[in-house]
């Protein structure tokens, strides 16, 4: 085979790798660009009516209202302390009253508007923190063994 022909070859199998890829980005941009729209008017106890987007919202927990307790807690996204509401049949679907994550991070899937987060579910992510420490302890662990059987020169690595 010629070279000019392996080089065509090259070219075309390339092409067939990329063609899959581009197909992917625009099926996800058809199938589920349209799929979070915003969502029906929904009614809060005061009647006043919020627009929202169907969103989870992970950080970490900051804290319950001073004024009441019952209805809601502070979750802290980012730098951001954004409250998150019960919807008034929280409590039916969810029976006992919702505890603080242990050392982790509470995950709110539920109606986000630009002031608060009205909760369908929530989830804590227990103990999550400490997942963060026994990773860094593992990653020392790589390193010694890395360097172990590595050594850096100017030129680059080089056996031990």
């Amino acid at each position: 085979m010629s070279k000019n022909k392996k080089s065509v070859w090259k070219y075309f199998i390339y092409f067939l790798i990329l063609i899959p890829f581009i197909f992917s980005l625009f099926h996800y941009g058809l199938y589920f660009g349209d799929k979070e729209k915003t969502l029906e008017h929904f009614y809060l106890k005061d009647g006043s009516e919020e627009f929202g987007y169907k969103r989870t919202v992970m950080g970490a927990y900051a804290g319950e209202f001073e004024s009441d307790p019952k209805t809601g807690f502070y979750l802290l996204h980012n730098t951001k302390k954004i409250p998150v509401f019960y919807l008034e049949n929280y409590f039916v679907d969810y029976p006992n009253s919702y505890t603080p994550p242990k050392y982790g991070e509470v995950a709110v899937y539920g109606y986000k508007t630009n002031e608060a987060i009205y909760a369908l579910s929530i989830h804590n992510y227990n103990y999550n923190y400490v997942l963060y420490f026994i990773s860094f302890f593992a990653g020392l662990f790589i390193l010694a063994f890395f360097f172990r059987e590595w050594k850096i020169t100017w030129r680059g690595f080089e056996n031990a």
